[in-house]
């Protein structure tokens, strides 16, 4: 399967979501930062030039295959 990954960075840590590839072609990266710049805001923290949200790796979108693996019980 191709998948994007998305990355919400701060200076604290990062937040990643997994898109199809077909999914992240609708994705505002402006709105999406918007949303969390207001997330960190509500949580007490202005945001600076650590917060962003981008593509990971620097492509739109950077594509990977993946497997899905099953759980052995």
């Amino acid at each position: 399967m191709n998948v994007c990954i998305l990355i919400r960075n701060s200076k604290y840590g990062h937040d990643y979501e997994v898109y199809s590839e077909t999914e992240a072609k609708t994705v505002d990266l402006e709105k999406e930062q918007e949303k969390w710049h207001d997330y960190l805001r509500f949580n007490g923290t202005e945001p600076t030039e650590y917060d962003y949200v981008d593509w990971y790796g620097d492509r739109t979108p950077f594509v990977t295959v993946v497997k899905k693996q099953g759980v052995k019980r």
